[in-house]
C-alpha cells in the first residue's frame, strides 16, 4: 500500500492481507491493486489470502468466540468499545 497516505494517522510499514486478532500475516495468493474510487489512481497493491490460508484465520475466529462466549454481556461490550 502506499504508506505515505497512511502516515497522518500514525499507520506504516508493510501491510499484510490476514488479520487474526493483534496477528497480521501475509497472504500467499494473487496481488490486488487497490484503486481509488476518485480517480483510479492507484493506492497500493496487497497479496490476497489463498484458500490453504483460510483454516487457520476460522481457527483463530472460534478460539476468540470461545473466550467471548463465556464472557457476561455488559464485560464484551466494555471489550468491544476499547
Amino acid at each position: 500500500m502506499n504508506s505515505s497516505l497512511l502516515e497522518p494517522f500514525g499507520i506504516s510499514g508493510d501491510f499484510h492481507a490476514i488479520a487474526t486478532g493483534t496477528t497480521w500475516t501475509a497472504g500467499a495468493g494473487d496481488l490486488l491493486t487497490v484503486e481509488s474510487p476518485i480517480d483510479r489512481s492507484n493506492l497500493g497493491t496487497i497479496q490476497m489470502a489463498t484458500g490453504e490460508q483460510v483454516p487457520e484465520v476460522v481457527a483463530a475466529a472460534v478460539g476468540a468466540f470461545e473466550q467471548l462466549r463465556g464472557m457476561p454481556a455488559r464485560r464484551r461490550g466494555e471489550f468491544v468499545r476499547k
